[in-house]
């Protein structure tokens, strides 16, 4: 699959944030697919490297992928990504102490969240 601008990888390990992300993003238009853990995104990767699929959004819970936590993972993960799959796409985080965050060139969501705010987000992006 070419990038499309409408295409959002989800990475969620709640299902029910998922679907309600999910059915959120559909309803406006946005295709999306979901990843749960780190391995399901590892694999991806590989698959992704295969076909040509590419998402030109991700929305990555940074709080729920115990092995990606933090930013020195999503870092490293941003490397392995343009490695693979070329120029990586635009991010937005989720996270619950946005405290913990420093200084990062991407827009981070706290949360609990309104979907409405997401979504003024994402179409920023």
């Amino acid at each position: 699959m070419v990038p499309s601008a409408k295409n959002i990888c989800v990475i969620e390990d709640s299902s029910a944030i998922a679907d309600m992300l999910t059915w959120a993003l559909n309803l406006e238009g946005y295709n999306t697919f979901v990843l749960v853990d780190e391995e399901a995104v590892m694999a991806w990767i590989e698959e992704a490297a295969q076909s040509n699929e590419r998402p030109t959004l991700l929305l990555i819970d940074l709080d729920s992928l115990p092995k990606m936590k933090g930013i020195p993972s999503l870092q490293q993960f941003r490397v392995l990504w343009e490695t693979r799959l070329g120029p990586f796409p635009a991010l937005i985080a989720l996270i619950a102490h946005i405290d913990n965050i420093g200084d990062v060139d991407y827009p981070v969501i706290q949360k609990p969240f309104h979907v409405r705010t997401l979504l003024d987000e994402i179409k920023k992006a």
